[in-house]
């Protein structure tokens, strides 16, 4: 059975890391957290019909515990399994969009928590009209953004067309969400010359009004990746430049994960590496906004038992609620 305690571990990572699981021990609450969200499977979450999410946090970014005591999924859906959990800390709650794990409707779904532990399904919205037949409707890597005014976005890929499309609540207030009449209608999203993004997994951070976006080639055999920057969250995107990241040592196949500011302004990009086969997830830093990089390191997981860790989503979480806001 999950204990409150361990769920904690997101507000006080260091004790589970460390292996301390006394309540009443005295630690000093981290400033920020980090979180990986990741679906249950094996291998791709189609292998799995009804995979669920796990969920592990950390204080360093790269040695994550599961926030459970048990392997079994925190949430798992009523039908069709998902795929690529994404999370927010929004306004004292948790809240994660998903997608189904196989090729049903162009939907992602919003779940909420106060707790990480116990999820409620808030609705669900569709992101492109299903084309029926043989037609993919599958959408992918669906991720949270926060622009430069403080306001909530959703980027997701149509997996029909590969294009990345991003919706907004028209209200801040999270109640309202759970209504698609409620959302900005999907918008495509274009590079300076007004073509549509089409490329392999993206995910986008914000610095200094700039958003930075980091993806992988569409062949993932051939490891290569990439970043565009925009000072406008859907359009007037640059070119892609070919970052120089060694991905030799990584394995057959390279995808994007996430990537995020640190507190010194390093960017960090988390990328799977043939994680069908071998369940890595490897990260790599850059001092310079993505000029250079350092040499790919293993990001390591604990907690899970046999489980294997997939495609794993990464945020960081500045100023993260206490022990008493989680209601622990």
């Amino acid at each position: 059975m999950m204990t409150m305690v361990l769920a904690a571990v997101l507000i006080a990572a260091v004790l589970l890391i460390s292996g301390c699981r006394d309540t009443k021990t005295t630690t000093t609450e981290p400033t920020e957290v980090f979180l990986a969200t990741m679906f249950d499977s094996s291998g791709h979450s189609n292998i799995v019909p009804n995979c669920g999410m796990l969920a592990a946090s950390s204080t360093d970014g790269v040695n994550f515990h599961n926030v459970s005591d048990s392997i079994e999924p925190l949430y798992t859906p009523p039908a069709n399994g998902m795929r690529d959990p994404s999370a927010l800390y929004w306004q004292g709650q948790w809240y994660m969009v998903h997608s189904y794990a196989h090729n049903i409707s162009s939907l992602v779904f919003l779940l909420k928590s106060s707790d990480l532990l116990q999820w409620e399904l808030v609705g669900s919205l569709r992101l492109r009209e299903d084309t029926g037949g043989p037609a993919d409707n599958y959408i992918n890597i669906p991720h949270w953004v926060v622009d430069t005014e403080g306001n909530v976005h959703i980027i997701a890929c149509t997996n029909y067309d590969t294009y990345r499309n991003e919706i907004h609540p028209l209200s801040a207030d999270p109640a309202t969400w759970g209504d698609q009449d409620n959302w900005s209608a999907p918008a495509t999203m274009t590079d300076a010359n007004d073509n549509p993004l089409v490329q392999g997994n993206s995910f986008v951070a914000l610095k200094d009004g700039t958003y930075y976006m980091a993806f992988n080639e569409v062949d993932v055999s051939l490891k290569k990746f990439y970043m565009r920057t925009s000072t406008d969250l859907v359009s007037g995107w640059s070119a892609p430049r070919l970052l120089d990241i060694d991905s030799s040592g990584m394995g057959p196949t390279g995808e994007s994960e996430n990537i995020i500011f640190l507190a010194d302004g390093t960017l960090r990009y988390y990328i799977s590496a043939s994680n069908a086969i071998g369940n890595m997830i490897w990260y790599v830093d850059s001092a310079d906004l993505g000029i250079t990089w350092i040499s790919p390191k293993l990001v390591k997981f604990s907690g899970f038992g046999p489980k294997k860790v997939n495609w794993a989503q990464f945020i960081r979480v500045v100023n993260p609620p206490t022990l008493e806001e989680m209601g622990h």
